[in-house]
């Protein structure tokens, strides 16, 4: 047998669902909607703007707090290449720090995108199309790009023809979304373009605090607090030096009755029998 021959030496090609299950089944449920709602839309007329009504997020809906919304709106999209470039956003950006993360955290960190991606979205559009479902998973992406940006971000993606590293590709687009805020975004990117970037923006904010700042400042600060209140509560629960003592005297008398005890146990006893007689 020659070495290429042998197992170890074998290339391996691994199921995404295995190396990346996070993103994978986070890719092929977005893709399923996306179906359903193109099939829906198909079947019946007017269908897809159902499904946008239902599952978009709106500032009405937080307002009566249908919060379902902060979450499917991200599965819905507009169209087959908004679609595409989100679910090859997040495969490119989430197969380089699931396996840092774990689908887990991972899916922390897309959630909290979703969620405030979703509400910056429902406020902006309250002043430009208060009506108006908005739907895409781009906050939520955002939000797992810039954790990328901080955990990976030297590792070079290929753009075209050249290799850009990824805290450029992620600092270019945030950038940019700046720039439509700064501007005009409805007159450069059509009537919800500054909306887009509003969710953009607060995705990203929400991946550095999920990825970054929480797991450094947060979390140990968290820990430390439930160290010392499970110290406190174990202490609380341990009995004290009297109450052992007591035990022994009660085990005592049951086993060689009360005349067994001496003095300084019996003075023990009346003064234990005081203190609870008091309360204290």
């Amino acid at each position: 047998m020659s070495w290429a021959d042998r197992g170890y030496a074998a290339p391996r090609f691994d199921s995404p669902f295995r190396r990346s299950p996070f993103a994978a089944w986070t890719i092929a449920v977005t893709v399923a909607a996306h179906l359903a709602k193109v099939i829906a839309n198909a079947t019946t007329t007017g269908a897809g703007s159902a499904w946008n009504r239902v599952l978009g997020v709106t500032w009405e809906g937080v307002l009566d707090l249908e919060l379902w919304r902060l979450a499917t709106y991200a599965l819905v999209h507009g169209d087959a290449m908004h679609l595409f470039w989100n679910m090859l956003g997040l495969g490119v950006f989430g197969s380089m720090i699931e396996p840092i993360f774990g689908p887990r955290r991972m899916l922390r960190i897309y959630a909290a995108g979703a969620v405030v991606g979703g509400l910056g979205v429902a406020v902006h559009a309250l002043a430009r199309v208060p009506d108006a479902p908005m739907i895409g998973a781009s906050g939520a992406l955002y939000a797992i790009m810039v954790a990328a940006a901080f955990t990976v971000p030297n590792a070079e993606i290929i753009v075209f023809i050249l290799r850009v590293k990824v805290k450029w590709l992620v600092t270019i687009y945030a950038v940019i979304d700046v720039l439509t805020l700064m501007g005009d975004g409805r007159r450069a990117f059509g009537e919800t373009g500054g909306i887009g970037a509003s969710a953009h923006l607060l995705g990203g904010l929400a991946g550095a605090v999920a990825a970054y700042v929480w797991p450094r400042l947060v979390a140990p600060r968290v820990d430390a607090l439930r160290a010392a209140r499970a110290q406190r509560r174990a202490a609380a629960a341990e009995p004290d030096a009297d109450d052992l003592e007591l035990d022994r005297l009660l085990e005592k008398i049951q086993r060689d009755g009360l005349p067994s005890l001496s003095d300084a146990e019996r003075a023990f006893l009346r003064r234990a029998s005081s203190r609870r007689r008091d309360g204290r």
